[in-house]
């Protein structure tokens, strides 16, 4: 019995030797199969292998696809959800602070271009009318042009300038930013699994204060200036989530985002210049028809004045006697003097460094404009003179000694859409046609 006792302690001892475990180590149990089946995990994109680390942490809320499919339908309403390279590929990317337009943004030719203006614009008015050190002043009543010397700079103005544009079009209460993150697309040949895709890809972030607003962007701007791409339709969802599914239905009154040829519409521009997706840019609410009977729903065009301005001039189609067509003062008179030009459909920027030329008709006899093409081949502003006290110096006529629109510059029409009459002189500029 004694002898058992003792090959027992005997075996004990050994068996804790072989089981001690130095206590400054935690213990590691290895992973069993059962383990490995039951561990939690994340569904892969379409046509890829299990996600990593990184994508199965994505920040942000997730939308479902309810609201994804609301999101489709108001941009391309019956038509399938593709977006061409140019949408794909752009971003908020400056010009060098060392060129002669370090406020410049570039632009694609179509597609994207359009949204891409309307925030230059709105960063042409935090550089020159907020309280900026970064202006070099060019005469007593005028702000000279933005003298830009670090990226920062940059930064700050393309924050305050989205910041402006998506708290106006969350009614100055919410806004929503949103980014797309880089997941591999696999094979998207159906619009479910595009929609699916981009379930996944997209995060968004609610903010209720302007100050928590500036401060995400701050925070997500690689995301929006990312030269491989993204940052300009990670800006369009955060838009179209700012201002919802429900009020964009009510602002675009069966219209569209997005044209046939994905290029953005008035309704797209006016969401971005003064908050409301109204295809319509004539002043105010139509309530009776041409007979004087009372609409079933009114027809709404634009309800306050802009800070930022729109002219248009469309030579294949030119205004008719619909009045839903006629552009009205709450676009054509802003409260800067900063104006998105829609010429034959291509999107550009007119401005002036006088704040006052909009509320001081002294200042609109003789003055300077700055056109802005945001392109690789222009890149420097224009400056061009106007002068409403002398006749314009158009020679070109028709047969019947009509001035013919045709042969003269197309943004000196636009330009004469607002102080007609006016003569106009480019400073041994090219014009534009």
């Amino acid at each position: 019995m004694a002898g058992s006792q003792a090959m027992d302690t005997a075996h004990l001892e050994r068996l804790a030797k072989v089981l001690e475990i130095n206590s400054n180590e935690p213990i590691k149990p290895p992973r069993s199969e059962e383990s490995k089946m039951t561990r939690p995990s994340t569904v892969p994109a379409i046509g890829t292998k299990d996600p990593s680390p990184k994508e199965e942490l994505l920040p942000g809320e997730t939308l479902s696809m309810i609201e994804i499919r609301s999101l489709k339908r108001l941009l391309f309403e019956g038509r399938m959800m593709i977006f061409d390279d140019e949408w794909k590929k752009a971003s908020f990317v400056f010009q060098s602070v060392l060129s002669k337009c370090p406020y410049g943004i570039l632009a694609p030719q179509a597609g994207a271009r359009g949204l891409i203006v309307c925030v230059q614009a709105y960063i042409l008015k935090t550089l020159m009318f907020t309280e900026s050190d970064l202006l070099v002043p060019d005469s007593n009543s005028s702000r000279g042009l933005p003298r830009l010397s670090a990226e920062k700079h940059q930064n700050n103005a393309l924050v305050d300038a989205m910041a402006a544009i998506l708290w106006r079009a969350g009614e100055r209460k919410r806004a929503v930013v949103s980014v797309l993150h880089n997941i591999h697309p696999g094979l998207l040949h159906t619009d479910e699994r595009r929609m699916e895709h981009l379930a996944k890809r997209l995060r968004y972030f609610e903010l209720t204060s302007e100050k928590q607003l500036k401060k995400t962007l701050h925070r997500e701007l690689q995301k929006f200036t990312d030269q491989e791409g993204g940052g300009v339709l990670s800006f369009l969802y955060s838009l179209l989530l700012t201002r919802t599914s429900e009020r964009l239905q009510a602002d675009l009154q069966g219209a569209a985002l997005l044209t046939e040829k994905n290029r953005c519409a008035i309704s797209l521009l006016n969401l971005l210049l003064v908050g409301q997706a109204t295809p319509y840019v004539f002043n105010g609410k139509i309530l009776y028809d041409d007979d004087g009977n009372l609409l079933a729903s009114p027809v709404v065009g634009i309800l306050e004045r802009s800070d930022i301005g729109l002219l248009i001039i469309d030579r294949e189609k030119p205004a008719s006697r619909d009045p839903t067509k006629h552009l009205g003062s709450m676009l054509k008179t802003p409260k800067f003097p900063i104006w998105v030009t829609s010429l034959n459909r291509h999107i550009s920027v007119l401005f002036a460094t006088n704040i006052n030329l909009n509320r001081d008709w002294r200042s609109e006899q003789k003055f300077d404009l700055y056109y802005l093409n945001c392109q690789l081949t222009r890149r420097e502003a224009t400056k061009i003179t106007v002068d409403t006290r002398t006749t314009n110096s158009y020679s070109s006529t028709t047969k019947k000694g009509k001035p013919d629109p045709k042969s003269f510059p197309i943004v000196e029409e636009c330009i004469s859409s607002r102080w007609p009459g006016a003569r106009i002189d480019w400073n041994g500029g090219i014009p534009y046609f």
